[in-house]
């Protein structure tokens, strides 16, 4: 090879392309290809149209990342890599990642698929709601008009007393005597059943009848209708109670009593021998009521003269022992609360509700569907209503007005003509919303009683001459309910003589005592806390004449 030649395709050095070939800028044709890039041209076109191409997070700030090319992601937040949409694991959100990010603001219902309606949470500046509505349970009825005992005795019939009926035990020829029916007449048949009567002729055995039906607790009256009396001394009894006092005349004679057992007998005796006719018996479940022409009703309410009321206890709201119940009436008609004597002019009532916005709420039910019950205020004369109840259910109905309440103001309970309705757990509270399941009463609410309560038969001609333990829900026909804590006990009583004790015992022990100081007649003031089995019971050391003991206040659980 000649030495003169220079081999423009071979460069053994930098030094010898930069001494031999000294281009500033080569232009290349065709295409320039090295390792792993294929077209170099087309590389770095490519590459210089990147916004940026940057390796850090915080370069990312704005922008958007295009379609499809959505990273992998694990943890709360997860994705498909390449995908668009992103997945948030279930409870990935809680409370410390909302804390000071999300404020609800609502003044009606939230409602979201998924979740149920619910009412307001909470209002602003809103606080616990306390019930201002005393016996909102309708447990005491101290103005109830259910007797027992002997006609006569009062402006009330003693016998069977159809508007405080809940339901019948003795039906049929049982009770009317139109045929044989189920009696047992006695071995010797001194007793007799034609033309609807039972007759007894010198009759002396028993005649008796076996019932079933009876539920455990609930309170029952039996009456018996003696349509002719010649003779006799005649008792009528329950196995389970024992022997009443003798009947001597003609009349319709009851008693009431609480069952112990499904299945009890009734039993007619002839103490001496017997001549009269029995024209009906009843065995009728009842409860305590308000009937009468007047504005009487549960203690602390009042209804209008041509509303009946009485207390229920199996249409009642979850929660509750007892309901209102509100009988048919001729036109729609109106229960209010009403504190006696607090809803007129210048009163404590009127003066804490004027200006205030209230709420008042309850539960109600109608057999005869919707339409038929709705709750309101009376303000000023001016009536304003809620809207009214759908279907044959337990609905929850609300109505909030701010009180005018110069000269009167009070929360009403509105039934359509001719139907009968049940409500349960009223409220009514200062503020705008209550919701329904957050009904509440005081715990230990004392109820002053409008009338005083007697417990039979401690009437003022009793004598007391064993300790005796009275059922005070029998004694007092309902007036007094189930689940009592205490009584305020007023009375009076007369010893035997000097230095007889006389006292109320219960489960936690002494309630009162008293020796007498002298024989004549004394005063009895007591708050006494009640057994668990709800009687009163009375011990003592000697014989007491002319007992007298009544209830003025009660106090619930």
């Amino acid at each position: 090879m000649s030495r003169a030649r220079v081999l423009a395709d071979y460069v053994s050095s930098g030094d010898e392309l930069a001494d031999k070939a000294p281009i500033a800028g080569p232009t290349f044709t065709g295409t320039v290809a090295i390792p792993n890039v294929a077209n170099l041209e087309t590389a770095v076109v490519a590459n210089t149209a990147k916004v940026t191409n940057s390796t850090n997070a915080s370069d990312l700030a704005s922008g958007t990342v295009a379609d499809a090319r959505m990273p992998n992601l694990t943890g709360a937040i997860t994705t498909v890599e390449g995908a668009v949409a992103t997945t948030i694991a279930d409870d990935a959100v809680g409370s410390d990642e909302l804390a000071n990010d999300v404020v609800i603001n609502t003044s009606g219902a939230i409602t979201t698929t998924g979740l149920a309606t619910v009412a307001k949470i909470v209002e602003t500046g809103g606080a616990l709601k306390e019930n201002l509505i005393t016996n909102s349970g309708f447990d005491v009825w101290s103005n109830s008009v259910l007797d027992g005992g002997v006609s006569g005795t009062n402006a009330h019939t003693s016998g069977r007393q159809t508007d405080f009926v809940v339901s019948s035990i003795v039906t049929g020829n049982n009770s009317t005597f139109a045929g044989a029916g189920n009696w047992n007449l006695g071995s010797a048949a001194p007793w007799s059943i034609t033309a609807g009567v039972m007759r007894g002729s010198s009759s002396t055995d028993n005649a008796t009848l076996a019932i079933s039906g009876l539920v455990v607790g609930k309170l029952y009256k039996a009456v018996i209708v003696i349509s002719a009396y010649t003779s006799g001394n005649l008792n009528f009894y329950l196995t389970s109670i024992g022997h009443t006092n003798f009947i001597t005349a003609a009349g319709d004679f009851s008693f009431t009593f609480k069952a112990t057992a499904t299945t009890d007998t009734l039993i007619i005796n002839g103490g001496a021998p017997c001549n009269l006719d029995i024209s009906d018996v009843f065995v009728d479940e009842v409860a305590p009521g308000c009937v009468d022409a007047n504005y009487l009703c549960a203690d602390g309410w009042f209804k209008q003269s041509a509303v009946d009321t009485r207390r229920e206890s199996t249409e009642t709201h979850s929660g509750s022992l007892y309901s209102l119940k509100v009988l048919g009436i001729a036109a729609s008609m109106d229960v209010n609360y009403n504190p006696p004597g607090q809803s007129t002019a210048g009163s404590p009532w009127l003066a804490k509700c004027a200006g205030r916005k209230l709420t008042f709420g309850a539960w109600v039910k109608t057999a005869g569907g919707s339409d038929n019950v709705k709750l309101g205020f009376y303000d000023n004369s001016s009536y304003s209503y809620s809207s009214a109840n759908t279907g044959t259910g337990w609905n929850w109905l609300e109505i909030t007005q701010t009180a005018t309440a110069t000269t009167n103001f009070y929360p009403i309970i509105w039934v359509d003509t001719g139907e009968t309705a049940y409500i349960s757990q009223p409220m009514l509270v200062f503020g705008s919303s209550i919701g329904s399941g957050n009904y509440t009463r005081p715990q230990g609410e004392i109820i002053n009683c409008e009338t005083q309560i007697t417990i039979s038969p401690l009437d003022g001609a009793a004598t007391v001459s064993s300790d005796t333990n009275y059922d005070l829900e029998v004694s007092t026909n309902g007036k007094i309910p189930k689940g009592i804590k205490a009584l305020t006990l007023r009375g009076f009583k007369t010893p035997n003589a000097i230095g007889n004790y006389f006292g109320i015992y219960s489960d936690t022990g002494w309630q009162y005592l008293t020796y007498s100081p002298t024989a004549n007649n004394e005063t009895l003031h007591a708050k006494c806390v009640i057994d668990s089995n709800q009687n009163l019971e009375i011990v003592r050391n000697a014989t007491f004449t002319a007992v007298h003991i009544a209830v003025n206040a009660v106090e619930l659980y």
